[in-house]
């Protein structure tokens, strides 16, 4: 949302949504139709927390400017706690029991409205029985009370504080929310005795155990292959995860020579010789409640560098139906089966190439650089490109991300060649990029092209009249993977006026 307004308009709409779900629900009492009821009330509770949420997103946006820790607004338990916890915090004392009825209503809301909307192999009763006349009477009064209080509420007059923004934005991590509605934090509660102090105390426990962590993690990322004696270095959790590989060939005997030479990162070949399995170790140090956190971010900065290394597509998932969403189409005239394959060519590159022990050398290279990075401004770049192979790994036919994959790309390529080549206002920064990488691509022209591309993109013009197809989001994913090797290189021997050789021009036309 860009403004007070539209957020207004969108209080407006969702509010009338829970009242025509309130009111569908009132005609359905004693029609046979609980269970239909009892639903049409939840999404009644489900429109009014979806405001509360995007209140909080909206007054984050505004002082930030940033929409990446925006809220989740397709939580249904989430949405439902909000609307029955925000009528009150802050407003009254709230007691650790109403703060633990709140969660445990909600859960069992949701829970209750998919138990009886859906019929089971072991069901006995018809749908509408599993919700009686008396619980439905109960939450159609409840939500009558909370959606009059949302339409009274002046929410625009009532800032979300900050304590009250990370407390939100906690409950979006599983392991955290486990943690806030776990007994230890129960227990917290009842000892304080206040939920606004008592977020106040959440809020700086996760906040210096992030620090915390976030120390333990540099050391781990950045530590040698040698392990001391010592318990605190003794290997202790091993990690194991599933890559999968779009435009590379693994081979066994390359992955044999590199395991070799950097045992701290194990690479073995899966399944196929699309699939590469990473094994990463860590150690004693590393509590139980840590060990998620610190696998996850060492594994997406060593699989981002391998994607920058090699110019590949290595990533968790890989999309289904790029362009195929069907098992056969037959000509019933000829009764010849025929292939129809999408115009805008959504498929991935026919040629393949091998992954090469040189491409997992600058792996371990870049994952340096990158670690060096981590927590710092530096590490934007490398953010933006782990959110465009997310992205990628989720498109297909059924849902596109092109268009946005490719303007990630482009501002992010734009940004960090201003920024690392101290670049004057309206200097050439595409002129620059490509002496930067000449070394590495011949076609300017293709360059030039996709540039051209995504300046009419961030302008919006009518001029781009050509779809951005997978082709070109490739095309400028290279350039920026180009790039961000070309500064990890430059680290590495401290020079920075160090440019790369190679031929390394790829492109798919």
């Amino acid at each position: 949302m860009e403004n007070l307004a539209d957020f207004i308009k969108f209080r407006k709409i969702c509010l009338e949504n829970a009242g025509t779900a309130l009111n569908s629900a009132k005609v359905l009492l004693h029609k046979k139709a609980n269970h239909i009821a009892f639903h049409l009330c939840t999404l009644a509770l489900e429109e009014i927390g979806k405001v509360i949420i995007c209140w909080s997103n909206y007054c984050r946006s505004m002082e930030e400017g940033d929409d990446k820790t925006m809220l989740v607004i397709d939580d249904h338990t989430k949405k439902i706690f909000w609307a029955l916890w925000w009528p009150s915090f802050g407003a009254e004392l709230l007691t650790p029991e109403q703060m633990n009825e709140n969660r445990l209503f909600a859960f069992t809301i949701h829970k209750r409205r998919l138990k009886s909307l859906y019929t089971e192999l072991d069901d006995h009763l018809p749908a509408h029985q599993k919700i009686q006349d008396e619980e439905l009477l109960g939450i159609l009064k409840m939500v009558r009370a909370r959606l009059q209080m949302a339409l009274d509420d002046e929410i625009t007059e009532r800032p979300v504080s900050n304590e009250m923004e990370a407390f939100m934005l906690y409950t979006n991590e599983p392991n955290k929310r486990a943690f806030i509605f776990g007994q230890e934090a129960q227990f917290k509660l009842i000892e304080i005795g206040s939920a606004v102090e008592w977020v106040k105390w959440l809020v700086e426990k996760f906040k210096t155990e992030e620090q915390e962590m976030n120390a333990l993690l540099e050391e781990e990322l950045s530590r040698e292959v040698e392990i001391d004696s010592t318990e605190a270095r003794i290997a202790k959790w091993e990690i194991k995860i599933k890559i999968n590989s779009a435009m590379h060939s693994i081979r066994t005997n390359v992955l044999k020579e590199y395991n070799e030479k950097f045992p701290m990162f194990r690479l073995n070949k899966g399944a196929n010789n699309k699939t590469l399995l990473l094994t990463l170790t860590l150690f004693k140090h590393v509590q139980v409640n840590a060990v998620w956190h610190f696998g996850f971010i060492m594994s997406r900065i060593y699989v981002t560098a391998l994607n920058i290394a090699t110019n590949g597509v290595f990533w968790w998932h890989a999309p289904v139906d790029l362009d195929k969403v069907y098992e056969s189409i037959r000509d019933l005239e000829s009764k010849k089966k025929v292939e129809a394959i999408l115009v805008t060519k959504l498929n991935w590159p026919e040629s393949t190439q091998t992954l090469r022990f040189e491409d997992l050398v600058l792996t371990n290279l870049v994952n340096n650089f990158i670690v060096k990075c981590y927590n710092k401004p530096a590490f934007i770049p490398f953010q933006n490109y782990m959110h465009v192979m997310s992205m990628m790994a989720k498109n297909d036919v059924h849902l596109r991300f092109e268009p946005e994959m490719f303007r990630i790309l482009f501002i992010t390529y734009k940004d960090v060649i201003s920024k690392y080549q101290k670049l004057k206002q309206g200097e050439d920064y595409g002129n620059v990029g490509f002496h930067q990488l000449d070394g590495m691509l011949t076609n300017r022209e293709y360059y030039d092209q996709i540039l051209k591309y995504g300046e009419l993109m961030i302008c919006n013009s009518e001029e781009l009249v050509k779809p951005i197809r997978l082709t070109e989001v490739l095309a400028i994913k290279q350039y920026l993977g180009l790039y961000l090797l070309t500064l990890a290189v430059r680290d590495k021997h401290d020079d920075d006026t160090l440019t790369l050789t190679n031929n390394a021009d790829k492109e798919t036309t």
